[in-house]
């Protein structure tokens, strides 16, 4: 037997050897041999162990992704881009964002399993009269929200603390993010890095705001003096920068599940989904997030400049209607006529069909 075979063949040299590895680097490595890439699939399949990532926060990881299943919750922020670099932020909280509706549940389900709601000076105590307030206000966080709400729980003499945003669109909150380098989220079913080749292999983001308050964050937060992403304050208009600008962050139409998106399908053993009693046995939950399409670039209205560049963002219109659960990410108008038509069509042909308000919000 040959030493390269003893090497790729014992588990804790090939652990160490890929946690010092990029997903990316790990993909060309898979594509040597099928015995190679079995054990890269081997190595994926705990260093991305979904449930282990969440049980720092909740002790039955598959029943919080059954209630994220049913409530269209969203995991982002930090903890999302701590979860693709396979690293823990010292002090770092988890945040939840959540359609306004399914506050309530949410917040109830944090209650039973031990935590504590911590309310705000310009907040009601009780949980429950507090959950379905609207209290807008200037945050760091990207919009539409409502509402700010903070558990904290006390396990083993440290503080855990979980944050839930209550907002209108949780996908549209994340592609609205202060950089690219967080615009990731996890569903129950998936997590997804929306730039992935920028964020993962080159550590190169841009700044996609103007805000004064959200441009320090974002630099002192994640630049090289924090986590250690170069931030790119625009985009030079002749793309000097390398090829990572023509590849991973040049504007264009987007979704979720494109090329230059990392999809991570998790383990979703025991995990419940909703299901409608009509439903086929071939029938599949997603989380509403996978239908979005936005346009990532400078274009479109007034010109918005961070210094001599342009400023680059996600261009996105949301789509709500009385007879839809959730609201929905469009890129424009076409989408949005096309789409209603084909649904009030169907409603048309339905028996008993209420119509509903359709309508646009530009953002």
């Amino acid at each position: 037997m040959s030493s390269a075979w003893n090497v790729i063949s014992n588990h804790i040299i090939l652990d160490t050897v890929f946690a010092f590895c990029s997903p990316g680097t790990m993909v060309r490595v898979s594509w040597t041999c099928r015995t190679v890439y079995a054990l890269v699939k081997s190595y994926l399949r705990v260093a991305y162990d979904i449930n282990r990532h969440l049980s720092y926060f909740f002790p039955d990881p598959v029943a919080f992704r059954s209630l994220q299943a049913r409530t269209a919750t969203l995991i982002a922020g930090s903890n999302a881009l701590q979860f693709f670099e396979r690293t823990v932020y010292p002090d770092s909280d988890l945040d939840l964002y959540v359609p306004k509706p399914c506050v309530a549940e949410v917040g109830t389900f944090l209650l039973a399993i031990g935590y504590t709601f911590r309310a705000a000076a310009n907040q009601e105590k009780d949980f429950p009269a507090e959950a379905p307030c609207e209290r807008i206000g200037r945050t760091p966080y990207p919009g539409p929200i409502y509402n700010i709400l903070k558990f904290e729980k006390q396990v083993g003499g440290e503080n855990r603390c979980v944050e839930v945003i209550s907002c209108l669109c949780p996908i549209s909150c994340i592609i609205g993010a202060h950089s690219t380098c967080l615009m990731n989220f996890i569903s129950f079913e998936q997590a997804y890095c929306l730039f992935a080749q920028a964020t993962l292999e080159e550590r190169c983001a841009i700044v996609c705001t103007t805000e004064p308050q959200r441009v320090r964050l974002a630099v002192q937060k994640y630049g090289p003096k924090g986590h250690g992403w170069t931030m790119l304050r625009g985009i030079p208009r002749r793309a000097a920068l390398s090829g990572i600008v023509r590849v991973s962050l040049r504007a264009g139409s987007r979704t979720v599940n494109d090329a230059r998106s990392w999809a991570l399908p998790l383990n979703m053993d025991g995990v419940s989904t909703p299901r409608p009693s009509a439903a086929q046995d071939t029938y599949r939950v997603h989380d509403p997030a996978v239908l979005s399409r936005w346009r990532f670039d400078s274009q479109g209205g007034p010109p918005v400049r961070i210094g001599p560049e342009l400023c680059w963002h996600a261009r996105i219109h949301l789509f709500r209607s009385a007879l839809l659960k959730y609201t929905y990410v469009i890129e424009d108008k076409t989408d949005m006529f096309e789409y209603a038509s084909r649904f009030l069509n169907l409603l048309q042909r339905t028996k008993g069909a209420r119509l509903g308000h359709l309508c646009v919000i530009h953002s």
